[in-house]
């Protein structure tokens, strides 16, 4: 009776380990899906910024092989070189995250489908943080020597009136960007914004996409595994 009675004793003490366990993990996998949710719109930010940092890049480069028999030359080139720059940093939220590498918690994940594409979603985001630290050093190597290009300078000590190029309208006048202040760097100006844009597109760009299409799924296989609207 006694080993019956402490026998008993152990697989309800187990029992109530399991619930909490459970309660632990349904916790642990809602405030994952509200990081992800976030996750995604940062993503989807981030993405359409870079796309715009290439699409400005495509058009300079066009313009720059054109040369100056366009309109407008030097003042287009002076705007799609600094939209050609934008900074695109993206901030994983990770709350949930820490917790579950933090504590050993990622044991209470038991669905192995899960748990190895959260590990897929953390590790993209190293490669991730590599590519930003390459793309950023291109980038602000590109702000230093647009600004010894162009007349960015001016925009920042005079008032700017709007202007419309190419059915864009932007805060830069006329009067403030009416030049390219040295011809003598613009090939090397070019030069960087190139690779840059090779970084941005062949680097950065897929695998901000892989990661927004890895958050995406994750989500829809939490719902899916854990009945969640």
């Amino acid at each position: 009776m006694l080993f019956l009675a402490v026998f008993c004793g152990f697989l309800a003490e187990n029992f109530r380990e399991h619930l909490i366990d459970h309660r632990k993990e349904k916790d642990f996998v809602n405030s994952l899906l509200e990081d992800l949710k976030k996750d995604t719109a940062r993503l989807n930010y981030g993405i359409r910024r870079l796309k715009g940092d290439i699409t400005y890049t495509d058009s300079l480069v066009i313009l720059y092989v054109k040369g100056n028999k366009e309109n407008n030359y030097q003042i287009r080139m002076s705007r799609y070189g600094q939209a050609a720059g934008h900074s695109v940093d993206i901030v994983f939220n990770d709350r949930t995250s820490s917790q579950l590498k933090g504590t050993g918690s990622m044991r209470l994940i038991r669905k192995k489908a899960l748990a190895d594409s959260i590990a897929q979603y953390w590790n993209n985001q190293i490669k991730i943080a590599q590519i930003h630290d390459r793309f950023e050093t291109f980038r602000v190597e590109q702000r230093k020597i647009g600004w010894e290009t162009f007349g960015w300078y001016r925009a920042l000590t005079d008032k700017a009136d709007s202007i419309r190029i190419d059915n864009n309208q932007f805060g830069l006048s006329f009067k403030q960007l009416t030049r390219i202040n040295n011809e003598q760097i613009l090939s090397e100006f070019m030069n960087v914004t190139a690779t840059l844009y090779d970084t941005a597109i062949w680097q950065f760009l897929p695998e901000l996409e892989t990661e927004f299409s890895l958050a995406n799924n994750l989500i829809l296989l939490i719902k899916k595994e854990y009945h969640l609207n």
